[in-house]
């Protein structure tokens, strides 16, 4: 993926995908890809990529943006295994960032309002309050294996609702919205939208 100018020079990805619904209706509200390694493992994450489908939620009913359990998304990213292990170029001097893309059209259901449903996960954060001390590496009931994420950035393509409008408060959160939310992901310009997010990401984190 190119940069933009004046942009930092990304030499290599660990990328990891979780694609969420709702857990009050969907058959498979959340699904999660294996890390790839980019450059390296492109054709495969291209795969991936593309056998992802839209579909799901309460929306396919309503025909409007209903909310989507994308809060627990956040909170399955930040428990996802970012040991600095795992990254082969860490001794060629450059540095590692740690970054949550999120993007979405809807607001979100508010953490365990369905942990009733189907397959909902364990172990999730009861509140904003401690996604957000996941995140800072601040609260001692968390796996040491993802508190390697501490200092990391979230850039989020969401539009102008909650509980996004709520986490403009948080630091190294980054919410583009609602004019791009219109431009690219109302309109199915997802490659774009990941571009810019993209280029966000170089500049800022």
């Amino acid at each position: 993926m190119k940069n933009d100018e004046g942009a930092k020079e990304l030499a290599q990805l660990r990328i990891k995908v979780i694609v969420f619904r709702d857990y009050s209706c969907d058959e498979e509200p959340m699904s999660e890809s294996q890390f790839y390694l980019l450059p390296d493992q492109n054709e495969e994450f291209v795969k991936y990529i593309n056998s992802i489908k839209a579909k799901g939620g309460k929306e396919e009913i309503s025909e409007k943006n209903e909310p989507a359990n994308s809060l627990e998304a956040l909170a399955l990213a930040l428990k996802s295994d970012w040991a600095s292990q795992y990254y082969p170029w860490q001794k060629t001097g450059y540095k590692v960032r740690h970054i949550i893309m999120l993007f979405t059209d809807s607001p979100a259901i508010p953490l365990r309002n369905e942990s009733k449903g189907r397959s909902y996960p364990d172990g999730m954060p009861m509140s904003l309050c401690q996604l957000n001390s996941w995140r800072n590496d601040t609260d001692e009931t968390i796996d040491i294996k993802f508190r390697f994420f501490r200092g990391g950035g979230i850039i989020g393509v969401v539009p102008e609702a909650e509980p996004w409008v709520d986490l403009q408060d948080w630091a190294r959160y980054y919410p583009l919205f609602p004019d791009l939310v219109e431009k690219y992901i109302n309109n199915g310009d997802y490659e774009n939208a990941v571009q810019f997010a993209w280029d966000m990401a170089a500049r800022s984190i």
